[in-house]
């Protein structure tokens, strides 16, 4: 993972959205000099808000931890990834945790994390 303020290793992004149904995909992309791994879920337009409202509590108070579930958490469900943002220490940074799943069988046992630190001024 490269330093600085930059998440060059995660790369989140809409992949399709319908209009009609207010549904979209959403890719989920994650590398590290060994290991890169994508991860999709699908997700309707009121979800989607929650998210936004999720990332605007957090920028708004900094110093309580955050999870923000992206797809379909519940068991048997459609499969999702989370960050998890951690409350920004003395030094002003942040970490973020990005939790995903690893699609090699079909209870979705296994899951991959990975880190990121970053220098966040508010």
């Amino acid at each position: 993972m490269n330093g600085g303020n930059i998440l060059d290793n995660t790369i989140l992004r809409t992949e399709w959205f319908d209009e009609t149904e207010k549904f979209c995909e959403i890719r989920l992309d994650c590398e590290t000099k060994y290991l890169t791994i994508y991860q999709v879920c699908y997700i309707f337009e009121e979800k989607m808000s929650k998210v936004y409202i999720a990332i605007d509590e957090y920028i708004k108070n900094p110093h309580q931890m955050k999870e923000i579930i992206f797809g379909d958490d519940s068991e048997g469900g459609s499969g999702y990834f989370s960050f998890l943002l951690t409350p920004i220490n003395l030094k002003e940074e942040l970490k973020v945790e990005v939790n995903m799943e690893i699609a090699d069988n079909e209870n979705s046992l296994h899951r991959c994390k990975f880190f990121k630190i970053l220098d966040w001024k508010i």
